[in-house]
């Protein structure tokens, strides 16, 4: 059975049993925008979509545990809500609804902890949700809503469950009256209607391409940064197709085109800009650019020849072709040659030719001459294609580190912790300095290198943003994740001293070394059993520092057996 795609839209902006909660504007014009492009097919494709405006709590949970309790265990379940985030005496997180009243907030509202409970309850593998709530009043002509992110910290138990919030627990989420929506919201819309949150022109949206697309437009209109959370969550959580035609796979056929064309007759001047023009996907590509980007389509699609690409290239360098125009260059084939076979008449013998010695020596001298051009020719074609083969080899070259990079990119993508980024720096600046020996070779060559200073720019600023895109995130972790993590990274170092340490021992194969390099070793175990007892204080498991500890006397066990 084909799974199912299922979201329910949640708004609340009455409160007609609470006069201390504010009348909201615009949290239906937030539900209704998000139906729309989640229903169209060309975008979300979601089959079953129920939307609740102003309706009690009652009646928006039975909805939930029905509707929850009758998905496929491999259906995408989707919560919006738009409207106020309560939290009670004990910091639980409420939603508001209809008949909320504060002072019986418990029975009156939707707890946060009752979607988690269904969710974990139906064995739900893909969820998202998504909050925009708001919470106080009208401040200048904003509305200001309060954080919804405390409670969610009780969801890190969930399955398959993807979290994302319109502000971290130290803010405060905004909508202004011009936008009609809240500004999380807006750009979740956003987002997904146009495309493009799709940045690397994939044809669909992961939620982590959403989380990028709205933490980037609503830091820059109003310093706020939304939250995330993706729990057990296991690859790419598509919520959307954007509409895209995968770009990536048309750049990399293109360069293949033109390095073959580069070992034929495709000037360098070509390549280069070419190159760079193609670099400009999944970007704005420029109205100058337009034209070039048109003539690269039709050798893609072969309904142009190599020789009449160059020739249009040209003409579009010159001005003599606009974007617009295409019209194909008639190639011009050389004429027939004739052949004129003289004879003698019937009966009539050949005479011998009497040869005047000036021309015989003059003869003598333009066979002289033709051979030296033949010889000069025959060097500079040879040092034309020698040169030709190590351009083509440099291009070839750079190709290869950008495909390498795209590698490396994707496993920064899925890096967590910083001490996990830090194994690919080395990989990082071994690309880096690659491109420059290669930029160095293009300059003895006489080559521009324009690709190859773009690419290494392109490594070095996409390196920097994920290093602060995650200071970032570590900044924002809670005093409670935080030592969580630092503990997680202290076990991943002493898993990778010990392997260190049993790889030097293994190498001496001598008693007294094994001896010395015993210390070490207990010192581990030392590290290890505190983070045993570390793990019951931060109620988290310890079962990977007790089978680290196991592995390590174990091996270590057999280390001293072999050198016996």
């Amino acid at each position: 059975m084909k799974s199912q795609r299922i979201a329910i839209l949640i708004a609340g902006s009455r409160f007609p049993k609470e006069p201390k909660l504010e009348t909201l504007r615009y949290p239906e014009n937030d539900v209704d925008g998000l139906h729309d492009v989640l229903s169209d097919i060309d975008r979300g494709g979601f089959d079953n979509i129920l939307v609740f405006k102003n309706e009690s709590h009652s009646t928006i949970i039975q909805s939930l545990n029905t509707a929850l309790k009758n998905a496929g265990k491999n259906d995408l379940f989707l919560v919006y809500y738009s409207g106020h985030g309560m939290q009670n005496a004990s910091g639980d997180l409420h939603l508001a609804t209809a008949d909320t009243v504060l002072e019986i907030l418990e029975s009156t509202s939707i707890p946060v902890a009752t979607i988690k409970h269904f969710i974990n309850t139906f064995t739900i593998n893909k969820a998202i949700l998504l909050l925009d709530c708001c919470y106080s009043g009208l401040v200048g002509k904003a509305f200001v809503k309060s954080s919804v992110e405390d409670q969610l910290q009780m969801m890190s138990r969930g399955r398959g469950v993807y979290v994302l919030t319109a502000s971290t627990a130290f803010q405060v989420a905004r909508e202004t009256e011009t936008d009609g929506h809240g500004i999380f919201t807006k750009y979740l819309i956003q987002g997904i209607r146009t495309g493009d949150a799709d940045a690397d022109e994939s044809g669909h949206i992961t939620m982590e391409d959403l989380y990028r697309y709205v933490d980037r437009h609503v830091f820059e209109e109003c310093n706020q940064k939304p939250s995330k959370w993706a729990i057990d969550v296991q690859g790419e959580l598509v919520i959307a197709k954007s509409g895209k035609t995968p770009g990536l796979e048309r750049r990399k056929q293109l360069q293949t085109i033109l390095a073959d064309m580069l070992k034929e007759s495709l000037p360098e001047a070509i390549f280069e800009k070419a190159w760079t023009i193609l670099k400009q996907e999944g970007t704005e590509i420029t109205d100058e650019s337009k034209a070039y980007d048109q003539l690269l389509d039709r050798l893609l699609n072969q309904s142009i020849k190599p020789l009449t690409f160059v020739q249009e290239w040209n003409r579009i360098d010159t001005g003599d072709i606009s974007p617009s125009e295409h019209r194909p260059i008639p190639e011009k084939k050389a004429p027939a040659p004739s052949l004129e076979i003289k004879r003698n008449a019937p009966g009539e013998t050949a005479t011998p030719t009497e040869t005047n010695p000036a021309q015989g020596k003059s003869w003598k001298m333009m066979y002289g001459f033709l051979v030296i051009v033949l010889i000069v020719t025959t060097i500079s074609i040879t040092l034309a294609i020698i040169k030709q083969t190590r351009i083509t080899n440099w291009s070839k070259s750079v190709v290869e580190i950008e495909r390498r990079y795209e590698v490396l990119h994707n496993q920064l993508n899925r890096a967590e912790m910083l001490s996990v980024l830090g194994q690919y720096e080395v990989d990082k600046d071994n690309l880096i300095r690659q491109l420059r020996e290669l930029i160095q070779q293009g300059e003895e060559m006489g080559i521009q290198a324009s690709a190859a200073r773009e690419l290494e720019r392109t490594i070095q600023e996409s390196w920097n943003e994920q290093i602060r895109g995650l200071e970032t995130e570590m900044t924002q972790l809670s005093n409670q994740q935080k030592p969580i993590i630092v503990w997680e990274e202290e076990l991943e170092q002493i898993r990778r001293l010990f392997e260190q340490l049993r790889k030097d021992a293994a190498m001496s194969r001598r008693a007294e070394v094994l001896k010395s390099l015993s210390e070490d070793k207990n010192l581990l175990l030392h590290r290890v059993e505190e983070l045993v007892e570390n793990a019951k204080t931060l109620g988290i498991e310890a079962g990977e520092a007790e089978e680290l500890k196991q592995d390590i006397e174990r091996e270590w066990r057999e280390l001293e057996m072999s050198v016996k």
